[in-house]
């Protein structure tokens, strides 16, 4: 099976449309909640264990600044904690509080609430489909800029370098 190129082009059109609406809902919510913008991002990397702020910033594809700042405030709500990183006294670790855990479902909850009444009007199966694809999709991304960042390995580097991209090759 080959895909062609109009083809191709409709499906990216249609994602990096898909992703600036996502990045303007985000923002609005963000806005409304009075949160800084990072703090879904920042809460979902450290569920998978603590990280140092700046590899939580190349992760998340933004300045160790912002990251900082996210933190700071994190740090207040009791969130997260800051702690010396073992590996080396000088740096600190941030990890997930059971606090920032009970917050970060809290979020998880009402997106799916609110993504639930967004899609009232459609079926589960194609739902679940486009979850699917969605996915495959995903790694099919992952992969092709990982392949470009390190070429010659299979996988995916632990922490990828910050997006190189010139806009007019940028997705969105």
């Amino acid at each position: 099976m080959s895909v062609t190129p109009d083809t191709a082009g409709d499906l990216l059109a249609g994602v990096s449309r898909l992703v600036r609406t996502a990045r303007s809902y985000a923002h609005l919510r963000e806005q409304q909640l009075g949160r800084a913008g990072l703090t879904h991002g920042v809460l979902l990397k450290l569920a998978h264990g603590p990280l140092r702020p700046g590899d939580l910033a190349t992760l998340l594809h933004v300045s160790p600044s912002a990251v900082s700042r996210t933190a700071a405030a994190l740090v207040e709500e009791g969130w997260v904690r800051r702690t010396s990183d073992p590996a080396d006294g000088r740096a600190c670790s941030l990890a997930l509080t059971e606090a920032g855990t009970g917050r970060l479902e809290a979020m998880r909850a009402q997106q799916a609430e609110v993504l639930t009444s967004m899609l009232h009007d459609w079926d589960e199966d194609t739902v679940a489909t486009l979850a699917t694809l969605l996915g495959q999709l995903s790694e099919a991304l992952e992969q092709a800029v990982d392949t470009s960042r390190h070429p010659g390995t299979p996988s995916a580097a632990a922490l990828p370098a910050p997006s190189t991209t010139r806009p007019q090759e940028a997705l969105v």
